[in-house]
Parts: structure tokens; sequence; C-alpha cells
């Protein structure tokens, strides 16, 4: 179908612009904490401009389609990718760098095998192509040496949750797939009322898409109950600049100062706290698990229990355990005298009164700052030279397992959630899979300065609390801390700049959303049956030529 434009758009290269301008305008985070809601429209035509771009290159008479595609393609993506994730150069270069560079090239690759399809077959195996390719490429993201789930596409709607309350049935995939939907039957509309075709019958399928989720939403929305236990829970929410006070502040000074704090909040409170949360490495110097309740920074912090016995405690700190040589992990390293090794952790601590200290080690660690992308091929050839490559400091520890902590009475069930854990849906679902009926988060989010990174990534965790209908604590260090409850609503919160102690009560749920039940089928399915479309394009492309 032949389609005219005005001249300033009659070149591709500026509807692949269009399309990066609106999808960075519309991601969480790129507007102040409250505003990004009224952007929810424009998630509906954000990627149209990649269409146009696929089909006015099919129509022109120049050679080299593909290959101009592609590279139009990874200019939009990763220009999308730079706009979204530019904060990233404050924590190091290299991660802005790899952002861009790999996954804009990912993302490139999918719209070239869109259109690959687009002229092997129709409009509509073409979508098929691109939505199942999509669904592909996020699940793969999960788990491969850089693993970067931040920029999933239905991240989109984190700060638009009043429209997204289904993602309970399909999680945060169920946005990928809306998004390319509604997106192309956009622009099949646009095509229509271009040609001079009654626009009507072309738009309606868009209104239906757009709407019938969105009633569903609220409809839900307006439905949900809050049944349950209540228990008061309290959040730590420090001001400290990691680059220039954190690690300059001792381990002990930090727990004299909050000991004092947090015994002042309790004897004010209105009601009894029943669960203290402080962010992640709360203490940071490294405690040897071993020994780790007579350390003490630790010691002065359990004197709060003593007083308070009903308030239990969950901290982020650095821990390390030994092994002998024929003990090892994979990820340990020799100490200095090279007869024992050693892992580092990132670690969730959790005891109270009655409850002994239990350990939960992140497990989905920051790719070139947590761990070490290909550790094992790059040591081969540079030896202990990978530790210090690219920023990082090491390759930490990690566990297999997911962890439920719970209080003496096993009411408060907690899934210790660290820092960037929250952005695998999957992964936060294990815990709640395993019982839990809070989900905490703690992080550290000053890394990347007062910018939009740490404003999305405070939005992402209401996706987790949607999707598990559970409530969602997140204590930060800087960044954002908040109560966030099953409908993705926050209910209080504290933002870059404030340093406060605050509390808010939390329903405790034993039920289990279609989500945390079945997992991920969505991306399991465009996971499977992505590279059964492409076998089936190639046979057919074979068999033409």
């Amino acid at each position: 179908m032949s389609i005219t434009f005005k001249p300033m758009m009659k070149r591709p290269i500026a509807w692949v612009l269009l399309t990066a301008l609106l999808l960075s305008m519309a991601w969480p985070g790129a507007f102040p904490w409250s505003w990004g809601g009224s952007l929810f429209l424009v998630t509906s035509v954000a990627m149209v401009g990649m269409f146009v771009m696929v089909d006015m290159i099919h129509a022109d008479a120049r050679p080299h389609k593909g290959r101009r595609i592609f590279w139009l393609a990874y200019l939009g993506m990763g220009l999308f990718n730079l706009g979204t994730t530019w904060w990233l150069v404050n924590a190091h270069w290299s991660a802005l760098f790899a952002t861009v560079f790999f996954n804009g090239f990912l993302m490139a690759m999918l719209w070239t095998i869109y259109a690959w399809v687009l002229r092997l077959f129709d409009a509509k195996r073409a979508m098929w192509a691109l939505v199942l390719g999509w669904l592909a490429l996020e699940v793969f993201h999960e788990d491969w040496a850089l693993s970067f789930p931040w920029l999933d596409l239905g991240n989109i709607y984190a700060d638009k949750t009043p429209w997204v309350q289904w993602f309970q049935f399909t999680g945060h995939r169920g946005g990928v797939i809306w998004l390319l939907l509604t997106n192309w039957v956009m622009y099949q509309a646009m095509l229509s009322k271009r040609s001079g075709q009654s626009w009507w019958p072309a738009f309606k399928p868009a209104i239906l898409l757009i709407g019938l989720p969105s009633l569903l939403s609220l409809t839900l929305l307006w439905t949900a109950e809050d049944q349950g236990l209540r228990q008061h829970v309290a959040l730590a929410h420090p001001d400290i600049d990691p680059y220039h006070e954190k690690y300059q502040l001792s381990d002990a000074s930090v727990a004299a100062q909050w000991k004092v704090r947090a015994m002042d909040y309790l004897e004010t409170a209105e009601k009894p706290v029943n669960l203290m949360v402080f962010p992640e490495t709360f203490f940071y110097e490294g405690f040897d698990e071993r020994i780790i309740n007579m350390i003490n920074p630790i010691r002065q912090i359990d004197s709060i229990i003593q007083v308070y016995p009903s308030c239990n405690l969950l901290m982020g700190v650095s821990t390390y355990a030994i092994y002998r040589p024929e003990d090892r992990t994979p990820s340990s390293r020799p100490d200095r005298s090279g007869r024992r090794y050693f892992d580092s952790f990132n670690t969730a601590l959790h005891w109270g009164d009655g409850v002994p200290m239990r350990l939960y080690h992140k497990s989905k660690l920051v790719v070139g700052v947590e761990t070490m992308p290909f550790a094992a091929l790059m040591e081969t050839y540079l030896g202990d030279l990978t530790v210090n490559m690219g920023g990082t400091t090491g390759t930490l520890g990690t566990q297999t397992n997911r962890v439920v902590f719970s209080d003496v009475d096993s009411l408060i069930k907690v899934a210790p959630v660290i820092c960037w854990e929250q952005d695998y849906a999957t992964f936060t679902r294990d815990f709640v899979a395993e019982g839990a009926n809070l989900i905490a988060i703690i992080t550290n989010d000053g890394w990347w300065a007062n910018t939009s990174g740490h404003v999305a990534h405070a939005h992402y965790a209401r996706l987790r609390a949607i999707e598990n209908q559970r409530w969602v604590t997140r204590a930060a260090n800087a960044g954002i801390s908040a109560f966030i409850n099953p409908q993705g609503e926050v209910m209080a919160s504290r933002s870059w700049g404030e340093d406060d102690l605050f509390s808010h009560e939390v329903t405790l749920i034993e039920a289990q959303s279609f989500y945390t039940r079945y997992g991920d089928l969505l991306g399991r399915a465009g996971y499977w049956l992505f590279p059964f479309l492409l076998l089936s394009v190639w046979v057919r492309q074979r068999v033409r030529s």
C-alpha cells in the first residue's frame, strides 16, 4: 500500500528518530515521579515510526534493503537505549556502552527479522515474528552473561499501573504484546486513512485492543480487596552519597547512629513495629559469616530487639565465607596466603527475638560491578586480571535457592529481594511461590546520582506488586523508599534528598495470583516458538529460491 508524507517525514530516518524520542519520553523516570501516567496514550504510537521505516524502505527502489533496515533500526533502538539509560555513565562508562551497543544490536536484529518475514509472507506473520522474537529476547536476557532486563518493553507501563492490573495474569510480558500490537494496529489505521480508505474499519481494532485490557484493568482496580493480617513495617531511608560519604563512615558509627534513631522511633510509634527494614549494604565492611552475631555493629543493632522484642530486623550487609581448597566454589578466590579460598557476598540478614540469624545471598548480580561476564573464558587468557576489568570488584558468590524469612510466629513471611533482583519478574515471583506474603526490596540507588535511573528503578517495583498481588516495601539508600500495595499504588514514600525512618501498615496476603502459580507462560511460549517460526520462514525462503 503506497503512503505519502509531508516533506520532512519522507525520510525513514525521521521516523526512526521519532520512535526513539517517544519511547524515551514515555519510559518511567523520564518525567518527575508522579507524572508518567499521563503519557499512557503515547505508548500506543511510540513505535509506529519503526513500522513506517520498514515499509518505506521496502517500497523504494534502492538496493540493500535488509542492510539499510538493520542500520536504521540500530540507530533508533540504540538512541532509545541511550535516552533511557544515559545515567549509567555515573556508575561507569562501560555500562552505558554495553547497553547501547549490545542491547541496541539485539533489538535492531528483531526489526530486521520482522522486515525479512514481511517481505516473504505478510504483515500478520511478520508481527507474529516480532512479538515472539521480543518475548524470546527478554527471556534470553534473564540469564545470559550480559543480562539486562531494565528495558523489557512491559516496563514502560511501570508508572501507568491503573491500566495494567491484568499483569497479575500475564506478568509484564503481557505488556510486550500489548505495546507491539497496539502500535501495529495504529499503524494499519494510519495507512488506511492516508490511502483514502475509510479509517473506521482499521481504527476499530485499535480501540478494542487499547480499550478492552484497560477496562479489565480498571475493573480489577475498582474491585480489589485488601484482606489479610495487618502488620506494621518501618523503612530506613538514609540519604548518603555512596561515592563520597557512605564508604567513609565505619559500620560501627553507622550502627551507633541508627540504633539511637530506631529506638527513638519505636518509643514514639503509634503502633508496634513488626519489621524494620534497612537498605542494601547498610554495613559494607565485610563480616565473617561464621561469627556474624558476635560482630560489634550487629550487636549494637541487636540491642533494638532486646528492648522491642516484637520487632524483627532485615538489612543488607557485606559478608564472606572461607573454604578449604577442597571445598572451594566456582566463584571463590584465594586469600593472600593461597592456602584458603573465600567468597564475598551481597547479603540480606534477618533475625528477631527467638528467630536465629538467617542469610540470603544476592543471586542476580550486576554485570561489570558484581560479576565479570564470561569470566571463566577470560580467566583462561587473562588470569586474575579479570577481577579488575571494566570496573568490576570481582565476581560475588550466589546461591541457587530462594529464601523466605519468617518471624517467630510465621506471620510475616518476607522475600528479601536485593537491588536489581526486583527487575527480574520471574526471579521475584519465585520468592512468592515459596510462600512469601511480603516482598521487601533493599537497594542502593545512589550510584546513579539524582537522575531518572533511581526513579525508573522504584517504579519497576510496582509491577512486581501487581504480578504477585503482594505488598512491596522498598528500603533504599538515597533513591526512593516506598510502600506499594498489590495494585501498584505508592501509599507512602521518601525521595531523593530526604533522610528518614518511616512506617506504614501492610496486609499479608496468602492467596497466590495466576502469574505466581503458573509463572511466565507468555515468555516461555515465545522463547520456544520463535526458533520454529524462524525455521519455517527459512525453509519457505529456500523453497522459493
